[in-house]
């Protein structure tokens, strides 16, 4: 699953770094794979709207930082909303009664059951890292320059 996430992901960001300038039709386009990508991943539609729209709002309203190319401007973006709504999905399902591994979480906590909390500690933290990493393999893709000479 996690293969395929990331093929989609970098064919999605993957067009973007050869553009010289973010404009709203490579975005959208980019929108479009990263949603699909995301529903044939499982997530729920609702979430996957709802990053994307926040994603592409980010991504037509900040200029391009002098050291990024585009396509690597979007991946900083999608990092930043990724790891935003996985610290937001905790709160969510407080305030909204919504059962899910950041409710099971708050109740580990509350009953002291402390593998629970290793348990999902070590998830949450695994798939920070597992985004990082796909970022940082993006970040290779787009811009030859950061890649690993062999020999």
């Amino acid at each position: 699953m996690f293969d395929t996430l990331s093929d989609r992901l970098q064919g999605a960001l993957g067009d973007l770094g050869k553009r010289g300038k973010l404009d709203d039709e490579a975005i959208s386009k980019a929108m479009r794979e990263i949603r699909l990508a995301l529903l044939e991943a499982d997530v729920n539609f609702r979430v996957v709207k709802s990053f994307t729209a926040s994603v592409k709002e980010r991504c037509l309203g900040e200029e391009v930082i002098g050291h990024l190319n585009p396509g690597q401007q979007v991946i900083k973006i999608v990092d930043e909303e990724l790891t935003a709504l996985m610290g937001g999905a905790v709160i969510t399902e407080q305030v909204f009664n919504i059962p899910g591994v950041g409710r099971m979480l708050i109740q580990a906590v509350a009953r002291r059951d402390y593998p629970v909390v290793q348990g999902v500690v070590m998830i949450v933290a695994g798939l920070y890292v597992l985004i990082n990493l796909l970022v940082d393999l993006l970040y290779g893709y787009l811009d030859p320059r950061l890649r690993v000479k062999g020999g």
